[in-house]
């Protein structure tokens, strides 16, 4: 599976917290892809992860509020491992162009990206987070 990167929000968060927001957000897109947008409940949220209920409220006050960290540490890891790809220098850009078409094409191949976008682009319809 993909790593979730934090976003900037997270920074001044102890290293136990920003593990326990890791590890939230992991079991969040897990609840997604294995189970769908219906069965993204706080609770099974917070069963997946391990914690209680309570506990996963403290970093999250609601599922909307999970939703959006959730695309964003999505978002931020596509950024991130693309950047990668097209900022290697020591590779010719045709070798780079190549290796971001191999990355999709393999990312496509994914339970986890097979499961995620179908349910995030049918939740577009009705969730105002997931359209944005």
């Amino acid at each position: 599976m993909r790593h979730l990167p934090l976003s900037e929000n997270y920074a001044s968060f102890s290293e136990r917290s920003r593990k326990a927001v890791s590890d939230i957000l992991i079991s969040a897109r897990d609840v997604l892809v294995e189970q769908g947008y219906p069965r993204l409940t706080m609770r099974n949220v917070a069963e997946r992860a391990g914690i209680s209920v309570g506990n996963l409220n403290y970093y999250f006050a609601n599922k909307q509020d999970l939703l959006r960290e959730l695309l964003q540490a999505i978002i931020q890891g596509y950024v991130e491992d693309f950047s990668q790809i097209i900022h290697d220098k020591d590779r010719a850009a045709i070798d780079r162009f190549e290796s971001v078409v191999r990355f999709i094409m393999g990312d496509l191949e994914t339970r986890e990206t097979t499961g995620f976008f179908p349910a995030l682009w049918a939740l577009a319809n009705h969730d105002p987070v997931a359209a944005h």
